[in-house]
Order: C-alpha cells, then sequence, then structure tokens
C-alpha cells in the first residue's frame, strides 16, 4: 500500500510517509484547567505533582535529544485519569545541531529567541519556557505581558543598556 493514508476531517489527509505521534484522547488541557479553577498557589501539592509531570515529559524530550519549542498550558493535555501528555511537537527541533530562528509562543519564548540569537541551545530555552509555565500554574497569568517584543517589560530589561 505505498500510497496509503489516513482520513482525518474532510478533505485532510495524513499520508503513509508522514510521522505523527498517536495518543490516547484526553479530556481537555491545562490551560482551561486553569482559565477555569483560577491558580494553582493555593494548592502547592496538586501544583507540583502537575509540573513534575510536565518536567517528566520535558526531560524523556531532551533524553532523546530533542527540544519541544513550544512548551505552553495549550500544549499540556488533561487524560481522564488526571494525568498530563505534552503535545504538539511541531515546532521540536534536535539537540545535535545548532539552533536559531523564532518559534513557539512569544510570551513563553526565552530572550535569546525573541532576540533572534544564532545558536541557541534548545534545551535552555525549554527550561526557561518551563518557568514561565508554572508561574502561569501558580498564580494564573503570565510574568511578562507583550504587545510586541519592543513594549515587553523583560525585553527591555535584557537587551536595553542602562
Amino acid at each position: 500500500m505505498p500510497n496509503a493514508s489516513i482520513e482525518i476531517a474532510g478533505d485532510e489527509k495524513i499520508h503513509r510517509d508522514t510521522q505523527c505521534i498517536v495518543s490516547e484522547l484526553c479530556k481537555t488541557d491545562l490551560f482551561d484547567v486553569i482559565a477555569s479553577n483560577g491558580h494553582l498557589l493555593q494548592e502547592p501539592e496538586l501544583l507540583m505533582g502537575l509540573f513534575s509531570q510536565v518536567l517528566e515529559a520535558v526531560n524523556a524530550t531532551h533524553k532523546a535529544k530533542m527540544c519541544h519549542a513550544d512548551i505552553k498550558l495549550e500544549n499540556i493535555l488533561v487524560a481522564f485519569d488526571h494525568s498530563l501528555r505534552l503535545c504538539d511537537y511541531g515546532f521540536a527541533k534536535s539537540l545535535q545541531m545548532p539552533l536559531s530562528g523564532v518559534s513557539g509562543t512569544p510570551t513563553y519564548m526565552a530572550p535569546e529567541i525573541i532576540a533572534e540569537t544564532y545558536d541557541y541551545d534548545g534545551e535552555k530555552a525549554d527550561i526557561f519556557s518551563l518557568g514561565v509555565l508554572l508561574y502561569v500554574m501558580a498564580f494564573g497569568q503570565p510574568p511578562f505581558e507583550c504587545a510586541d517584543t519592543k513594549e515587553c517589560k523583560y525585553w527591555r530589561m535584557m537587551y536595553t543598556s542602562p
């Protein structure tokens, strides 16, 4: 079956030479959980339990010599048993070559990505995103508000002279 494909919805098809990850059906994502229930700062055991699951998933990704490059609430699915699944590896990159270019979600991006630095460390960029993720989980809002990079308080702090 060299021309085999799977019909997904309507006209969309995944062809045989396309790689994809298939997992169980999940009921929601972490964004919806935080949006519905507010921040988790008042429930530190729940916060750390959920965040440790994300750390395990990112650690497994890094052990596979990949960086995720788009860690955010919306890319963490909540399964029916309340366990978490890191998803959407669409921006993932190999850690075995120098990284460059802007990809991901601006609110969660490391400063070196926003500054369009060449040869940045994807593993460290993921760790920065994890810090933003933990902040959003704890406080229910991002640590930085940016309309664009020039208006972003942390961008100015990192890349302008005093």
